[in-house]
This record gives structure tokens, C-alpha cells and sequence, in this order.
């Protein structure tokens, strides 16, 4: 069953917060303090493939209540982390992809960076505009403290500053993940009646590894003890606790590759481009790549997109279609893009940013004391 999106949740976090809204049928009603924790890349099928080979036994002993939800498209970090912050949809706030293209500054901007093609750091009120509040801000404006637990070393970024404007930010150690567990446990002792702890373990596994492999078991695992950890470490709050994911991962075949010096791919990078290695945007008309990658990919016409909803609406600010440009190329399941500008796909089994069940559904857990 699939209740709905990030959006959903975030606007449920906020409802529970409000007596003047109907509350969620999935947060404890009675719960004072609210914790929801983001685990980059756990996607829906992984979760319970895991669940199922006896990964999590700490989950398995003092389990919650669990659904099957959905990932805002694209299924990038960007998007679903931003939707979760600003209880909206791509369309409204605009983090349409992990790269996108800028058209104030006529470049491709990494999102989670603020960079160009270039390496060069790119104004923030040109990538980031704040055009809706943080759910963070939301909260405070009705006496609700914040806080969000998060790698101290994504500090400082333009990023960070956009998604978390309102809260506390406590950074913990990304050498030391149950350091994550202590610093909620002390933001829940001064006070914060809404803390996001941020878990970036399992995506940053999986990218390299695969998302079903050893290696990404072994995160799962350090999950599992973290949860196991929390579950002792907050008791005395008894806070509700909501766990899910920014977007799943798709396994991916190094030697299927699409090289990017392949003669039919070549013409597309001397062009305005953006995306990731799962889904790429390009200026070229959509009938032309047709006839390029026919058979290779599937060839979407953003036009079509947007009206279908396709990022949850229509644009709210006038360049976020010229964000998207013209065209969307995905490839087929396990097939990725060599050209991302983060690792060759020589070196890369696992990605996200496409339409597939794996990237898609996420699980939302609901658990309290």
C-alpha cells in the first residue's frame, strides 16, 4: 500500500504540532516530542529484503508499524530531502534534480554543492531562493524548538543553510554514527520537541557497492544497532518516532554502462545538460534524441512532465522549468550514464534518480514508546 510522498510526511509532522488541523492517522497522538529520522537510501525493497534475512534484530524485536510510501520524482537526495524540509513538492521548491541548470548563471549547479561545471561556487540566493518557509521555521512561529542532528562536516554548506533555516543544527561525527544516537539524546534534553537526525551511511555504501550487497548489509546492520542504541537512549522522552528515506537505489551493471564518448552520446555534452547518472536533462529537442538513443533509453518531453504533475505540480517560480530544460532521458534498470561528475561508472553499483520500484518506494516506520 502507498499512502503518499515525503510531502505527506512533512505536512503530517506539522499537523501534529497544530490543534487548528486534523492530525495524522500515522504519529502517536498524544506525543510531545516528534524525532524523524532520514535514512539516505533506504529504500522500501532493501528494508525488507533485510528484514526478511534476519539483518535487523533489533528492528525485528521492537518493531513499528510500517507502510509502503513513495519518493517525490526525481528519487535524488536533493529532491527528497528538500521536500521532507519544506513540506512540498519539486515544483515548489525547486531542487528538480541532483544537478540542475541554472539559467541566471547559464550552468549546470550541483545541488548538494552549490557548484557549477567549473568547480566554481555559485551565488545561494541563485540556487537556493527561499520562495516557501523550512518546516523549521513553520514550527517556530507556533513556539516549536527544532533541531536538526546531521554530519558536523555538511555544516557550512549553502545546502544545509537552505533545508534546516529555523533549527538548531548539532553535528556529530560522521566517523563515529552512534554519536548521532548521544547528540538527539542531548538535544531532547534541552528541550527540542522536534529533532531530523540525518543517517547518510546506507546511500554512501551503496553507491560504491550495490545496494544488495555485503557491504550495504553491513550498514544495515549499523542501523539496526543505532536503532536498538535509540530505543534505550530516548525512552525517558518517549518521543514518536518516524523513520524513512529521501529515495531507494537501483543496482547497477558497470559494464552496461553508457559511455560518454559513445558516438550516438557524444553531441549531448557539447549541449546545455544537467541531472545524474540515472536521469539526464538535456536542451536537445525531445525528437532528436529519440532518434539518437532509440532502443538505449527512454526519452521523455518535459513539457509532458510538467503537466502530468510530474513534480508535483506546476512550477511555482518562473525558472524552474528552464530548470529541467527540454528533455529527460532515463536508462533501463542497471544501466547508468558514465558522466556524472562524482565517480567514473567503472567504480559505481548502485545509483537512484530514475523511475524503477527500487529507486521509488520508501518505507515510512512509525514507532512509539
Amino acid at each position: 500500500m502507498v499512502d503518499g510522498t515525503q510531502v505527506n510526511i512533512a505536512r503530517a509532522i506539522l499537523a501534529h504540532f497544530r490543534a487548528d488541523v486534523p492530525r495524522s492517522t500515522f504519529v502517536e497522538p498524544d506525543s510531545h516530542t516528534l524525532i524523524l529520522w532520514v535514512v539516505d537510501g533506504l529504500g522500501w525493497a532493501l528494508f525488507e529484503q533485510a528484514l526478511e534475512r534476519g539483518l535487523l534484530p533489533h528492528y525485528r524485536r521492537h518493531p513499528g508499524t510500517r507502510q509502503r510510501w513513495q519518493s517525490v520524482y526525481p528519487t535524488t537526495t536533493a529532491a527528497g530531502l528538500a521536500s521532507l524540509a519544506f513540506a512540498a513538492p519539486p515544483a515548489i521548491h525547486g531542487a528538480l534534480g541532483y544537478s540542475v541548470y541554472v539559467p541566471e548563471w547559464d550552468d549546470r549547479v550541483n545541488l548538494l554543492s552549490g557548484e557549477d561545471s567549473r568547480g566554481e561556487r555559485v551565488p545561494e540566493d541563485m540556487v537556493y531562493p527561499r520562495v516557501v518557509p523550512t518546516l523549521f521555521q513553520r514550527l517556530a512561529e507556533i513556539g516549536i524548538p527544532s533541531a536538526v542532528v546531521s554530519p558536523a562536516a555538511y555544516r557550512q554548506s549553502g545546502f544545509t543553510r537552505w533545508l534546516y533555516a529555523g533549527a538548531t543544527y548539532v553535528g556529530y561525527d560522521l566517523s563515529h554514527p552512534l554519536a548521532a544516537v548521544d547528540a538527539v539524546t542531548i538535544v531532547l534534553d534541552h528541550g527540542h520537541r522536534f529533532v531530523w537526525l540525518y543517517w547518510p551511511y546506507i546511500d554512501q555504501i551503496s553507491h560504491v557497492a550495490g545496494p544488495f550487497s555485503r557491504a550495504t548489509d553491513q550498514a544495515l546492520s549499523l542501523w539496526d544497532t543505532a536503532y536498538g542504541t535509540a530505543l534505550h537512549r530516548w525512552r525517558t522522552h518517549k518521543p514518536a518516532l518516524l523513520v524513512t528515506a529521501d529515495h531507494g537505489g537501483a543496482a547497477l551493471n558497470p559494464r552496461r554502462a553508457i559511455l560518454r564518448a559513445a558516438p550516438h552520446i557524444a553531441p549531448l555534452w557539447v549541449h546545455r545538460w544537467a541531472g545524474e547518472r540515472r536521469a539526464i536533462t538535456t536542451e536537445i529537442d525531445p525528437d532528436e534524441v529519440r532518434t539518437r538513443l532509440e532502443g538505449i533509453a527512454t526519452v521523455y518531453d518535459q513539457q509532458h512532465l510538467w503537466n502530468e504533475g510530474c513534480y508535483g505540480g506546476p512550477p511555482v517560480s518562473p525558472t524552474w522549468q528552464e530548470r529541467t530544460l527540454r528533455t529527460l532521458i532515463v536508462p533501463p534498470t542497471e544501466v547508468q550514464f558514465q558522466q556524472d561528475g562524482i565517480m567514473e561508472a567503472s567504480t559505481v553499483q548502485g545509483g537512484h534518480g530514475g523511475w524503477t520500484d527500487d529507486e521509488r518506494y520508501i518505507p515510512l516506520i512509525c514507532k512509539s514508546w
